[in-house]
């Protein structure tokens, strides 16, 4: 048998630790990697999963002064609710 490259939901759920419903809500939400669906078996293309992993990829963004006052204030006010104050 040809090998086609793809994943089974089983197997993607597992590497993605998450669950195969989990992978089932991406599709309806549209925001999980392009599956193929032939007859019964859900399949996720090796490619087609490396572009959608590389898309959703998150920078680290660095400390700015705004932050950085936006975390001392937000420090205080819960430092004051909590009697510390």
């Amino acid at each position: 048998m040809m090998d086609l490259g793809l994943l089974s939901q089983a197997d993607l759920a597992s590497q993605l630790q998450v669950s195969i419903r989990t992978l089932n809500r991406w599709h309806a939400l549209r925001k999980g990697p392009p599956r193929i669906k032939v007859g019964g078996f859900i399949g996720y293309r090796r490619d087609a999963l490396q572009k959608w992993l590389q898309a959703n990829e998150l920078q680290p963004v660095g400390r700015t002064i705004a932050g950085e006052q936006a975390m001392h204030l937000g420090l205080e006010v819960v430092a004051s609710r909590a009697g510390f104050r």
